[in-house]
């Protein structure tokens, strides 16, 4: 499966593009939020490390591994978070949505809303 470029999901307020370098500092800005750092139930990057964690994810994805996306506030244009499908399993038609995190500041937005018409 070809996975070199992620196509752009827009709904709403929010827009998911395929994350890249010129994501870090809206991203460590995010993980600088208060109380990300303390969060148990996903694994955030340290402010210092967003960068490598951004090279890390395209590096899966140059191995067909990880479709990675910045969740962007389509308001402002800036970065609130990421997510990716990762465990991509094209044979079987199987794809987790993991590695998520998203800004507390952007949290009970409607940036996280599933649109009424879907599932």
């Amino acid at each position: 499966m070809d996975l070199s470029s992620c196509p752009t999901l827009e709904f709403a307020q929010t827009r998911l593009e395929q994350l890249a370098p010129s994501h870090v500092n809206d991203l460590a800005a995010v993980v600088a939020e208060e109380g990300m750092q303390e969060l148990w139930f996903t694994s955030i990057p340290a402010r210092t490390a967003v960068g490598s964690e951004i090279e890390r994810r395209l590096e899966l994805q140059d191995q067909g591994l990880m479709a990675p996306y910045a969740i962007i506030d389509a308001r402002s244009g800036r970065a609130v978070g990421a997510t990716t499908l990762m465990n991509i399993d094209a044979v079987n038609r199987r794809v987790e949505i993991g590695s998520t995190f998203l800004a507390p500041s952007a949290q009970g937005t409607g940036i996280n809303r599933r649109p009424s018409s879907c599932c």
